[in-house]
């Protein structure tokens, strides 16, 4: 597991990654799966160094 901020991020198997972003009102995150292509556009989405389009 990896931890970037409050965000965690672990690998589930060999093709999902799992990623917590967790609610300041309570103690409880969402979990969400993504494939690694997801993750990313996710990252350069994160870093500014894409619009988000799957281009």
């Amino acid at each position: 597991m990896k931890t970037i901020g409050d965000v965690k991020i672990e690998k589930r198997d060999s093709e999902i990654i799992d990623i917590t972003i967790p609610n300041i009102e309570n103690d409880e995150g969402v979990t969400f799966g993504v494939t690694y292509k997801e993750a990313e556009y996710i990252a350069y989405y994160i870093l500014g160094l894409t619009d988000g389009s799957k281009e």
